[in-house]
């Protein structure tokens, strides 16, 4: 079989798997906000001066959006670059562990759709 072919779809995969993960998280973190709220660094909280809850009501929101764009295919090189800065801070903010780990992972996603764009399958405007 000639795999080359398909290679054009890679990133319309990256896109649905990030979205789908972006989404997900998303609507958790709007649903159960006290789960993942005590994850939230108390400096973060002073700097914004906001509650864990309120934090992680407007990071679920952002997470929705990111994912939805990037399902659609709409400007998926900023929309990436966005989840990928996203995903950065998360990544210090938490430190080494399983939750940073796989974050890590959904970055590698999100600069591979910044270096290679939306793919063929996208909203065109």
């Amino acid at each position: 079989m000639d795999w080359d072919k398909y290679a054009k779809y890679a990133p319309f995969l990256v896109r649905l798997g990030l979205g789908l993960v972006l989404v997900w998280f998303g609507i958790d973190a709007l649903l159960n906000p006290g789960v993942w709220s005590t994850l939230v660094p108390k400096w973060i909280l002073s700097l914004s001066g906001l509650s864990a809850d309120t934090f992680m009501y407007f990071n679920g929101v952002i997470e929705i959006i990111l994912g939805l764009l990037l399902l659609v295919g709409l400007w998926a090189r900023l929309i990436a670059a966005l989840t990928a800065c996203l995903l950065l801070g998360i990544i210090f903010t938490l430190g080494y562990g399983d939750l940073a780990v796989r974050d890590m992972g959904l970055l590698f996603g999100a600069i591979s759709l910044v270096l290679s764009g939306a793919g063929p399958i996208r909203t065109k405007i």
